[in-house]
């Protein structure tokens, strides 16, 4: 089996140029850092191999992850300071022999013994809190070593890229409401945009009527007629025009009930959903037209007021 660039990393052989030998500093540097990310960037860079985690190589930090773990545990055992640099070389010597083709965890077993005498500086009970630590990690998962230091991942990278929309950041909860609030308040606000469209569209059927003549003549057709005018003439343009104010005023009126009679009913159906305790006393609707928003806000038609001018000019017409 042919091992990658973990089997490069974890060897002491000067001639790859892929590994450092760290010094008491450079241990001290590492563990004394902010937090582990930040140790194990140092530790790469100690190494010769930044950076910590590298796209391009995903057993790298997995190396890193390993060679920082034998460098914590032997501090925090209080191993000497000049000893962790020597615990840094055995396990890249003890990893190299791993990544060896056909090895096997009993060669993994003698190979232990054999890299001792680095560590001939540690007390008997630090050796073997050493080789405990060894036995419940590398040799207890011994086939997982070999195979992530010697098998490449294969590096997934996406086909499709497709924005996400993540939803709004929600508010706090104490500005939260209760379910049946908010579906009442839902329901209100669906009324009032009903109500508030009825409204547009009656404006502009009022609107409409202060242009339209419903087919009848008006004053302004007498520039029209050749004068001196007769009097069949007049009798018959003044029944005209005022057919056709009568037409108009009816309409008007009826589109003024229309407007009470819509008022009514949104505030019925207003009226009968059913209002949550938490509001407290439903809202009491007047049922007076001219107090309406639909009725206020279709006052300001001056109508009825052109209605007039028309009206007074038809009498002046009749008693020529």
């Amino acid at each position: 089996m042919s091992s990658y660039i973990a089997t490069k990393m974890a060897s002491s052989d000067a001639k790859h140029g892929f590994c450092k030998t760290l010094t008491i500093s450079d241990v001290q540097e590492i563990v004394f850092s902010n937090n582990e990310h930040e140790a194990k960037e140092i530790l790469a860079e100690k190494l010769g191999i930044p950076p910590f985690k590298d796209g391009k190589d995903a057993q790298k930090p997995l190396f890193v992850s390993f060679i920082y773990d034998n460098i914590m545990f032997a501090t925090e055992k209080g191993f000497p300071w000049s000893q962790i640099p020597q615990v840094v070389k055995f396990v890249h010597e003890l990893l190299k022999r791993m990544l060896v083709e056909k090895h096997k965890l009993s060669d993994a077993v003698v190979d232990i013994k054999e890299l001792f005498p680095l560590l001939d500086l540690l007390d008997s009970h630090q050796k073997k809190q050493y080789t405990d630590f060894l036995y419940q990690t590398v040799l207890l998962h011994y086939n997982l070593y070999k195979y992530v230091f010697s098998n490449l991942r294969e590096l997934i990278s996406p086909l499709i890229r497709k924005e996400v929309i993540v939803p709004p950041k929600p508010l706090p909860l104490f500005k939260g409401k209760v379910k049946a609030v908010y579906e009442y308040e839902e329901k209100l606000k669906e009324l009032e945009d009903q109500e508030a469209q009825a409204i547009t569209e009656l404006r502009e059927k009022m609107a409409n009527l202060s242009s339209e003549t419903f087919g009848h003549k008006t004053l302004g057709d007498l520039e029209h007629e050749p004068t001196p005018y007769s009097r069949k003439m007049l009798e018959e343009l003044v029944q005209d025009i005022v057919s056709g104010i009568a037409a108009k005023k009816t309409t008007e009126i009826l589109t003024k009930a229309e407007v009470v009679v819509q008022d009514l009913h949104f505030k019925l159906v207003k009226t009968l959903i059913p209002r949550p305790s938490e509001l407290g006393i439903p809202r009491q609707f007047s049922l007076r037209p001219s107090r309406t928003p639909s009725a206020q806000k279709l006052k300001e038609h001056p109508l009825s007021s052109k209605s007039t001018k028309q009206g007074s000019n038809t009498s002046t017409i009749s008693r020529r």
